[in-house]
């Protein structure tokens, strides 16, 4: 994602109001310190996670218990979140699943994304 699109994105975000960015693959990082229900932390930081009460999901990453969303909006996409060593790791990407002819496919790259995914030692 370009620096000014996403700029933008936290801009609006800050400001409270909706904001459809380009179709990207974006992994975060979030402090967790107290944080215990991954679920309600994505609800309640929607403008960031897309996800809303009652759509979210139980999922693996790594093995370990991580939450989820569908969502949709300009593109649809998918959420997953993972609470690990007090810090909260976000994937969002879009379900784009049209190739290109090189190969190329968000919804293939973030499914291989969070698959390769390793936490801990």
């Amino acid at each position: 994602m370009r620096s000014d699109d996403y700029n933008e994105s936290v801009a609006s975000a800050a400001a409270g109001n909706a904001h459809d960015g380009l179709p990207a693959i974006v992994v975060s990082v979030f402090d967790a310190v107290g944080t215990s229900n991954l679920e309600t932390w994505l609800v309640q930081n929607n403008m960031i996670t897309n996800c809303t009460a009652d759509s979210v999901l139980a999922t693996e990453i790594d093995g370990k218990d991580a939450s989820s969303c569908l969502w949709d909006g300009l593109y649809s996409g998918i959420t997953i979140a993972l609470l690990f060593d007090q810090k909260i790791y976000l994937f969002t990407g879009t379900r784009e699943g049209d190739e290109t002819a090189d190969g190329y496919s968000y919804e293939k790259d973030f499914n291989e994304l969070t698959q390769s995914v390793r936490v801990g030692s």
